[in-house]
């Protein structure tokens, strides 16, 4: 299990020029897009969440939660992939390295990884794929 964080802000969704006036402002949780936003504990995604907050006031204003992710073992090749994509190296006494993350755009088609995933694997990743596009 990995943890993410989501956050949650007014986004302006009609024209820019009149958007005091007549936009519609739309809540949604959307997850906090870059390397950073993988944490192997609860308590690691917290402190990320009191480093945002001082970044400004958009950053302040903003809703945060963590969200679990759920990760599948790809034994074949030592790695866990989550369900957005990414992929850890798994650890040789248990869990993953959650800095060492690579997205499943990121890795060679032709390359050593996807070579030697097992065809149970292989099937897990395929389906990933095509869910990212």
């Amino acid at each position: 299990m990995t943890y993410q964080i989501e956050t949650r802000k007014p986004i302006c969704v009609g024209p820019v020029h009149y958007c005091e006036d007549t936009c519609r402002t739309m809540n949604v949780w959307t997850p906090e897009i870059g390397d950073g936003n993988s944490f192997a504990t609860e308590q690691d995604a917290l402190g990320m969440i009191e480093e945002l907050k001082t970044l400004g006031d958009d950053w302040a204003s903003a809703e945060y939660r963590v969200v679990n992710v759920p990760m599948i073992d790809l034994k074949s090749v030592g790695t866990v992939l989550d369900s957005n994509g990414m992929t850890y190296p798994m650890l040789e006494g248990g869990g993953y390295d959650a800095d060492a993350g690579i997205h499943l755009r990121d890795i060679e088609e032709d390359g050593d990884w996807m070579n030697n995933l097992s065809d149970t694997d292989w099937s897990v990743v395929d389906l990933a794929i095509k869910e990212l596009v």
